[in-house]
């Protein structure tokens, strides 16, 4: 079983003999992960090591088959997710994703602090098309916009850089720089081989466990 430890700092999220299984097979198996404030995570693993099994317990959307998960409630408040594929209703145009986002989490934003949050993806001319009309790269933008545009405290993602070109890498990547600076707690799934500068804390993960 993976066993990773973090001395110091606040905790915010602490599993503990974390197993998840579908049937008889288990797919994930956690001893213990500690992560703590100020991380900023770059979660690695090639394709089936359940990278997106762990983030989705972490997130709160999937419950484990086994052992105990404890947040911070005090800070993990309010998390922004992106899930591996989709994140937007494609039906809906953006500005109407991202209204409906903040009226998930409660909030009562005005428009041009929506606009915000698209100007800084560059998706301005999309506002109002339906995000399903949208290529990959661009549906991808919107639905990190719909993640960040609720101001969360935890920002989770999931293969953000997919389906981008360099140009969009460059700029996802400034942004969550920029977005996660402060923030209690950041993680980044990605494939095997990425490297991002603002990382400060690796964890690789083969056949359902942390290595």
């Amino acid at each position: 079983m993976g066993a990773v430890a973090v001395a110091g700092g606040r905790e915010i999220i602490r599993l503990n003999g974390v197993e998840k299984a579908y049937g008889a097979k288990v797919v994930l198996r956690i001893g213990q992960l500690v992560l703590s404030e100020g991380d900023r995570v770059l979660l690695r693993g090639p394709n089936g090591s359940a990278k997106s099994t762990l983030l989705r317990i972490i997130a709160g959307i999937t419950l484990p088959s086994a052992g105990k998960v404890w947040r911070n409630q005090a800070r993990y408040t309010r998390v922004g997710y992106l899930p591996q594929s989709g994140g937007v209703y494609p039906d809906l145009s953006l500005r109407d994703n991202l209204r409906l986002r903040a009226e998930v989490y409660g909030l009562s934003e005005e428009e041009s602090r929506m606009i915000e949050t698209v100007r800084t993806l560059g998706l301005e001319r999309f506002w109002r098309k339906r995000c399903g009309e949208l290529s990959g790269g661009y549906q991808r933008l919107a639905a990190l916009a719909a993640a960040l545009h609720v101001k969360p405290d935890c920002l989770l993602l999931d293969e953000p850089f997919a389906a981008l070109d360099e140009l969009h890498r460059e700029l996802v990547a400034r942004t969550i720089c920029e977005f996660s600076e402060g923030k209690p707690l950041t993680i980044i799934v990605a494939p095997a081989m990425e490297q991002f500068e603002f990382v400060n804390r690796h964890l690789e993960m083969r056949e359902g466990s942390l290595v």
